[in-house]
């Protein structure tokens, strides 16, 4: 880059130049300093003080070999660092060996991938070079984690009673917040399309879209199918990107990078499961007990009383708008409903 270049965009010089550390709000592994032994033993294991910057040495302990690394995603209205990254991930400040060296990496707000991904829409369409950039840069992942909800999707529905009672980390030793990760399920779009007493829910699956419209344009549902098909069809994307780059250019290494396992999943704290599997139970069960009224209507429809005998049943009104299906919203609950509650169910 030109001086001239530069000395007109300050701004992209500030993130060439700027003095910066990183460090890691995870709990530090309290066998680190609990006794020599105790830390000896974990840097046998593969412990060891990473993520140094240009201007810094390493300030947080990770193992290459188990850890993940967790990538926040960079402001929408501050988008400098691109000019290093070539991503929303602000990772332009990461020393290329660690980059080298880390196998495991979550992307913060990720999952909108996966949702351009799906057969239904055009491949010419739709490079996936912010991924692309991620994965050149970190060129041998073994496993790449989108990263669909955390804790903060969490506080938006979770009670005020909950919210304040959960537990706070202490010290840097403590893991009563340490984060760990489940796969999303195809059911994690219901609590939008069934919230609690009819009020909005901020909710949204972006891998599946708004209103979970591409599952049922996905044939034979099955736990995690969908997900399944579209980790397998943006790996094939990925994949194919990367041969095209490499077709392009001068054989060499650099050209080269490893196209990880994808996995979808939620990153959060044990509190943040623990609401999210409350919301689950909650939303399955109002399908289910609308799916009830639905198959004793159709039962009524097709067994017609007696002549004489009066007729008593009061129609849900819910469950007639969802046989009804007129609506686009509508004709979402209805397809789950009539099909897309039981793989998740025992009939």
């Amino acid at each position: 880059m030109s001086l001239d270049w530069l000395s007109h965009c300050p701004e992209y010089a500030w993130q060439l130049c700027r003095e910066v550390s990183m460090h890691s709000t995870a709990p530090i592994p309290a066998l680190l300093h609990t006794c020599r032994e105790s830390r000896d033993d974990l840097i046998k294991r593969g412990y060891q003080l990473a993520f140094r910057t240009r201007s810094h040495g390493p300030r947080t302990w990770f193992n290459f070999d188990h850890d993940v690394l967790f990538i926040s995603h960079g402001d929408d209205w501050g988008t400098k660092h691109r000019v290093l990254s070539g991503c929303p991930w602000d990772i332009g400040q990461f020393h290329p060996s660690d980059m080298q060296k880390v196998k495991r990496v979550a992307l913060d707000e990720s999952t909108g991938s996966l949702y351009l991904a799906h057969p239904r829409f055009s491949e010419g369409n739709y490079k996936f070079s912010d991924l692309s950039s991620v994965l050149r840069l970190f060129k041998h992942l073994e496993e790449l984690l989108l990263v669909e909800w955390t804790d903060s999707h969490m506080e938006s529905i979770s009670p005020m009673k909950d919210f304040y009672a959960r537990a706070k980390q202490r010290h840097k030793y403590d893991t009563q917040c340490l984060w760990s990760y489940q796969p999303v399920s195809e059911v994690d779009v219901l609590p939008q399309l069934f919230p609690y007493t009819n009020s909005w829910n901020p909710l949204t699956v972006a891998s599946i879209g708004p209103y979970g419209e591409l599952l049922n344009n996905h044939q034979g549902l099955e736990r995690n199918g969908y997900f399944s098909m579209v980790q397998r069809s943006l790996r094939e994307k990925l994949l194919e990107y990367r041969d095209s780059v490499g077709s392009r250019q001068i054989v060499d290494v650099n050209v080269w990078w490893n196209i990880p396992t994808i996995t979808t999943v939620h990153v959060m704290s044990n509190w943040g499961h623990e609401v999210l599997g409350r919301e689950r139970w909650r939303a399955l069960s109002r399908v289910y007990a609308l799916r009830k009224k639905w198959l004793a209507q159709g039962k009524r429809v097709s067994n017609p009383l007696p002549q004489g005998e009066a007729y008593d049943y009061e129609a849900d009104e819910e469950a007639y708008n969802l046989v009804s299906g007129r609506e686009s919203h509508e004709s979402q609950r209805t397809w789950w409903v009539k099909e897309g509650i039981i793989p998740f169910i025992d009939e």
